[in-house]
């Protein structure tokens, strides 16, 4: 008995069964819609889960706020934004959620003007930080300028938003303080219909800020990549034939504003994808993947549910695309959520995760099954030696 005790503690200690997982690269699966359908919201991961807050619903903007959980596909309402509003920066930092500048009204000024202009819309700078331990906000230093559309990146401790004209301004959270850095070397935008000027999205690989800068004058469009270095405080032409996907039939591969998220490089190959979707037209569902160890583009399975002004988070290297305006800039807001699961997706960890500690080798289990085996006879022979002695000197 006492063998068996120590042979089948042995195997308890060793043995860790592993599920295979089910999960396929390349493809969509359809997930819990949100509680409030809404579109031009902000969009954060703080501990596994996505936060989804403001926006607007039709002619109401919004400031509701809701979480969802991947792994129990479930979302659940929290307190709201204090400033109702849409098209503001979200960005985490220290695990809380800085919602930055934004908009109430019509942003659509230059898009189909042609048959309907709409009234310039009311602008923010109001920086508000949510907290989704304590469930609560609070109020901090404004943006020095009042705007909406905006991008937020996290560097070294410090948040750089970025507008659609290019305009760069980075925040201290140390001390609450704003900073104007240098912009992006871009036309001024114009309102015009037969020219205008914007960034058609940013992203951020290894803590450089990448943004694709769009032109359109008289129905064609022209577009490049522009890189910003925190550190030096200066931007860098990315246009070239390595970074422009091959497949691309036009200069601006991505025709209008994309919205996009940032792999890891744990479970997917470290990059950016790309959902674009079309700002003078129709809608795309295109998806790229920038693979940044290969500098190569890669295509993906298009997004099922064409919409524009959704939201992208990125959880495990796992995308969902959220939300958004079925049907273009003038079609109706929805609450659908996808997952994308990108190209080069495996289970198991491509590379260790950054937090992960190191991992320590077990004992090898046939030396402690000689150790345990030996205490075992040594303990057995001991008993038996004494039983003798004790019978021994009974029948003396």
């Amino acid at each position: 008995m006492l063998i068996f005790f120590f042979i089948s503690g042995s195997f308890v200690t060793e043995f860790n069964p592993v599920s295979a997982s089910q999960i396929v690269e390349n493809s969509w699966n359809t997930k819990a819609s949100m509680q409030q359908a809404r579109n031009s919201f902000g969009v954060a991961v703080v501990e596994g889960k996505i936060y989804v807050i403001g926006g607007e619903y039709g002619m109401d903007f919004l400031g509701s706020n809701e979480c969802y959980d991947p792994k129990a596909d479930v979302w659940v309402a929290l307190v709201p934004m204090p400033t109702a509003r849409a098209g503001f920066a979200v960005v985490v930092y220290e695990e809380k959620i800085y919602c930055i500048g934004g908009r109430i009204g019509a942003n659509f000024s230059g898009v189909n003007s042609h048959y309907y202009e709409p009234p310039p819309p009311v602008k923010f700078s109001v920086n508000e930080v949510y907290d989704p331990v304590t469930d609560s906000w609070s109020t901090k230093a404004s943006m020095p300028i009042s705007e909406s559309d905006l991008q937020a990146y996290v560097v070294d401790g410090k948040i750089f938003v970025i507008d659609v004209y290019g305009n760069l301004f980075m925040y201290n959270p140390a001390d609450d303080l704003w900073t104007k850095k240098t912009s992006a070397p871009v036309p001024s935008y114009s309102s015009s219909s037969a020219s205008s000027s914007f960034l058609g999205f940013s992203t951020m690989v290894n803590n450089k800020i990448i943004v694709y800068h769009e032109h359109y004058l008289f129905s064609e469009f022209s577009g490049k990549f522009l890189v910003y270095d925190p550190k030096t405080n200066k931007w860098s032409d990315k246009n070239t034939p390595s970074f422009m996907p091959e497949n691309s039939t036009s200069s601006a591969p991505f025709k209008g504003r994309g919205f996009t998220g940032v792999t890891s490089g744990v479970y997917a190959p470290q990059g950016c994808c790309v959902f674009s979707a079309n700002l003078y037209g129709s809608v795309s569902n295109e998806v790229l993947f920038y693979d940044s160890v290969g500098d190569v583009w890669l295509f993906g399975k298009g997004m099922p549910t064409n919409r524009w002004h959704f939201g992208v988070a990125v959880v495990d290297d796992i995308f969902y695309a959220i939300g958004g305006l079925i049907d273009g800039p003038t079609g109706s807001a929805c609450a659908v959520n996808e997952q994308y699961i990108p190209i080069g997706y495996q289970s198991t960890p491509i590379t260790p995760k950054p937090t992960e500690t190191p991992h320590v080798k077990p004992a090898d289990s046939s030396k402690n099954f000689l150790i345990y085996l030996t205490i075992a006879v040594l303990a057995l022979t001991m008993g038996t030696a004494v039983s003798l002695m004790i019978l021994r000197k009974k029948r003396g």
